[in-house]
């Protein structure tokens, strides 16, 4: 049973969802499910809860705030750039992206965010009947209420059924965008899923394995607030030589504490002491700390990228970053994959509108680096390059270091004879290819060398020297 409970509400997306929400009336609703469902689909009263909850999470939590911004400054960084090979299919592109309404540069930002805060994204296309210029819109996640599949096919989604007034219990129907037998991208929406499996048709937030704890974690800290409240707060102790009467007595004319600066005498039959709690703050603390390794831990991030550097390294942190790099490195070439969709879908709209001319085969001329046209074609939006910036910054003086070392050992181990030049080229091929360069071994000429000069060359005439 996944609950929340949250300061003064419980909130739920688990099996007691009826109980916690109004979301229905019959104790086991959270039960139902519809009989086109995936098998993996979370219901749709769960799953819509838990990006509600996954939302609140966003906005309310610090941590929950810092996990779901930290992998979307990953994924698009500075910013995502494109490169074209035809400066035809570039203006179409770039008009596209600058566009006042869609403004990429900066829905970059907020769709990646929003991919993991969700689960899903489901940009809507809008495109002109003669201009074929796409306008993008925007389809909540919450909204949706099924997707069905082609033939119960979960890897072919075909449409998005959005709750919308005037459409019924089914729903507004949208059609995925996707090749539907002609070659090219047809649809009314673009769905993009993460944590999500084969044979489920909706995407999980990324909070969603961690709510419960991050949750938690916030209250942990709270309690420490007031812990550390009532830790400051003190009384004072006075002991008294006498009866209850003599007591009564003495808090009627000294009830009141002592004023800051103040003086105070008595006698050896009064005896003052300031008691202050002993609330165990230090074990609190440690507690914290083992709930933050656990979210971490969850969330695939080492412990001290959320400002936790306890028992942290800089051989340690290293190490510990590698895992998380690629799962972040996944993400980004996923989320480029789908700008790429996005991008085919608005070049072959203006193919099929005309503004971008092709030749019978449905090809246009490739350029070079400085725009001259060569003898190659290609299909438009294949020319449309994608670039983010790299996640994981290289140590430079690290690897030159070892790419030195390895360099010197391949040289050993060819004078020696224990493995020819070919062999020392894949090595290093396998080398370049950890830090991101790909060499080909077979596709590179052997380099030029100099023949040495023979001692028995004939002379040259005095005349032609040099």
């Amino acid at each position: 049973m996944t609950t929340i409970q949250s300061r003064g509400h419980i909130e739920a997306f688990g099996p007691p969802v009826s109980e916690a929400t109004p979301l229905g009336i019959d104790p086991d609703e959270h039960l139902w499910r519809e009989m086109d469902a995936g098998k993996r689909d979370l219901n749709t009263l769960t799953l819509s809860r838990a990006q509600e909850v996954c939302f609140q999470l966003y906005q309310s939590n610090p941590l929950g705030h810092r996990l779901t911004e930290l992998i979307r400054d990953f994924v698009v960084g500075d910013g995502i750039t494109f490169t074209v090979r035809n400066p035809f299919v570039r203006d179409v592109v770039a008009e596209f992206w600058t566009d006042g309404l869609n403004k990429l540069d900066q829905r970059n930002d907020q769709f990646a965010l929003e991919l993991g805060l969700y689960g899903e994204l489901l940009p809507e296309a809008f495109v002109g009947d003669v201009s074929g210029f796409t306008r993008l819109g925007y389809v909540d996640p919450g909204q949706v209420k099924r997707i069905t599949t082609v033939e119960g096919n979960p890897l072919v989604l075909d449409v998005v059924w959005i709750r919308e007034k005037g459409y019924g219990v089914s729903g507004r129907p949208l059609k995925v965008v996707r090749d539907r037998g002609k070659g090219v991208l047809e649809g009314d929406v673009f769905v993009w899923q993460v944590n999500s499996v084969s044979n489920a048709t909706r995407g999980w937030p990324d909070l969603l394995h961690v709510a419960d704890w991050l949750d938690a974690f916030d209250q942990v800290l709270w309690e420490m607030v007031e812990r550390a409240r009532l830790a400051r707060t003190f009384i004072w102790d006075v002991t008294l030589k006498g009866d209850q009467v003599d007591i009564d007595a003495w808090l009627a004319k000294h009830g009141s504490p002592p004023k800051s600066g103040s003086v105070r005498a008595h006698n050896d039959g009064v005896e003052w002491n300031a008691v202050a709690p002993e609330l165990g703050s230090f074990e609190t603390a440690a507690e914290a700390e083992v709930v933050m390794q656990h979210i971490a831990a969850g969330a695939g991030l080492p412990k001290h990228w959320l400002s936790s550097s306890a028992d942290v390294n800089r051989a340690t942190a290293q190490e510990m970053g590698a895992p998380t790099i690629r799962h972040l490195a996944r993400r980004q070439r996923y989320y480029l994959d789908c700008l790429g969709e996005m991008i085919r879908f608005v070049v072959e709209r203006a193919v099929d509108a005309g503004a971008i001319a092709d030749d019978e085969f449905g090809r246009v001329r490739v350029y070079d680096d400085q725009d001259r046209e060569t003898s190659k074609t290609e299909v438009p939006w294949k020319l449309v390059q994608l670039q983010a910036p790299e996640i994981s910054p290289r140590d430079s003086a690290r690897f030159g270091s070892v790419l030195t070392q390895i360099a010197n050992g391949l040289a050993v181990a060819e004078q020696h004879g224990w493995f020819g030049k070919d062999t020392s080229r894949r090595i290093l091929a396998q080398f370049l290819a950890q830090i991101g360069l790909h060499f080909d071994p077979a596709s590179e000429p052997e380099p030029e060398r100099e023949e040495p000069a023979s001692d028995d060359a004939p002379a040259l005439p005095a005349g032609n020297a040099a």
